[in-house]
């Protein structure tokens, strides 16, 4: 189960790091998500080292063994959490981006600070002094303390300046899935920290005071530590591109609303230009505003229906279509006359004119378009407007 569960995990990391990593091609001055991508492909690594039984890693692990890779990498994985936070606040005004670099460099000293002296403790004792038969003593000796500080002390350290800060930016995120991503990551590496680094301390603390005992239920919670640890931080990084993927797709969904309303309310846009034409507007479609046609539609209806107002018989009563119809047909009975010059509207108090369009807030784009496509359907049973909907069934 465990065996599978890490090769699960490793082809959803290898995935997420070619992600995390096109992001950077496209972002290439964001020194967090560059950060960020760097601790992904540590803990990618991590987990396919991980997976003993698999054939491609196999042959290469008594080379990282050797070398003592893992705590390389994860110690870097716990230094890249901690300065993923700090780094994020390069945009923030009330930081100096200058000064959060150079602290970002003095915090990767105290990293080497603390990993090189632990491994340089591994690397030049004897084979046997970390063994699983070791002597009792030698728990209690210098390289011994070093070791263990180097390479699990400095992992819970790290997290914790990382937790802390990581509250601080947690304020300044807004959507709800950037934030549960962020708590997700945050809870997941202190659960590795603890269960990971905080029961080898523990466990090193038992075995100096109560030399030769073996306490295998601290290799339960190291095992659980890690792997709840690993399977939190998996989910809550994939849930990173998928907020994303959920954002692109509600992004195309609105587009293509608004693509549709612009084109259902071209039958009432059209006949108010007709008799209006000042009321066009240029097309402004760009780069930066690739579906402008929505708002520049309802602003050329609103300010055709203001003009119309002026034709409107105030003595009537009835809905907004009727008004709407009745001056129009005021106004092209007008128009038609022989011996008119020009159109006149209709003269009273400009204070008096009637506001047919309800006010509605610039969130509310959609309720807006709706009640004006209500008006050209009401309109369109009364014959007044000057040519039909195209059939469509996209909306």
């Amino acid at each position: 189960m465990i065996f599978w569960f890490e090769a699960i995990a490793s082809v959803v990391l290898i995935a997420l790091t070619m992600w995390q990593w096109h992001q950077v091609r496209h972002n290439s001055g964001d020194a967090a998500l560059k950060t960020l991508a760097v601790g992904v492909t540590t803990l990618a690594f991590i987990m396919t080292m991980s997976v003993a039984d698999f054939p491609l890693t196999a042959p290469i692990h008594d080379v990282l063994r050797a070398v003592s890779f893992t705590n390389i990498a994860w110690t870097l994985l716990f230094y890249c959490f901690s300065v993923f936070f700090l780094l994020a606040q390069v945009g923030n005004e009330c930081r100096d981006p200058k000064r959060i670099r150079r602290q970002a460099v003095a915090e990767f000293a105290l990293y080497m600070a603390f990993l090189v002296p632990g491994l340089l403790a591994l690397y030049t004792a004897a084979p046997d002094f970390f063994g699983r038969d070791r002597d009792p003593d030698s728990y209690l000796t210098a390289r011994n303390i070093i070791y263990y500080i180097g390479t699990a002390f400095y992992p819970i350290l790290a997290w914790s300046i990382g937790a802390a800060r990581a509250v601080s930016y947690l304020r300044l995120l807004a959507h709800k899935w950037a934030r549960t991503a962020a708590i997700g990551i945050i809870v997941a590496m202190g659960v590795m920290a603890i269960g990971v680094n905080g029961v080898s301390l523990v466990r090193q603390g038992l075995y100096i005071a109560y030399p030769g005992s073996k306490w295998p239920v601290m290799s339960d919670l190291y095992n659980t530590g890690r792997i709840g640890g690993q399977i939190l931080l998996v989910l809550a990084l994939v849930s990173i591109p998928l907020a994303s993927l959920r954002a692109r797709v509600s992004e195309r969904r609105e587009l293509d609303r608004k693509n549709w309303y612009a084109d259902a309310l071209q039958p009432l846009r059209r006949t108010l230009i007709g008799e209006f034409p000042d009321v066009a507007l240029p097309s402004r479609r760009s780069t930066e505003a690739p579906n402008p046609e929505i708002g520049r539609t309802m602003i050329e209806v609103s300010d055709g229906l203001a003009y119309l107002a002026e034709w409107d018989l105030p003595a009537e009563d009835g809905s907004v279509a009727d008004h709407v119809a009745s001056a129009l047909r005021v106004r092209r009975a007008a128009a038609d006359s022989p011996w008119a010059t020009s159109a006149a509207p209709t003269t009273f108090d400009e204070h008096e004119l009637p506001q047919w369009e309800p006010d509605f807030p610039a969130s509310q784009w959609e309720a807006r378009a709706q009640w004006m496509l209500e008006l050209q359907n009401d309109l369109l049973h009364r014959g007044v407007l000057t040519e039909q909907p195209v059939p469509d069934g996209r909306r």
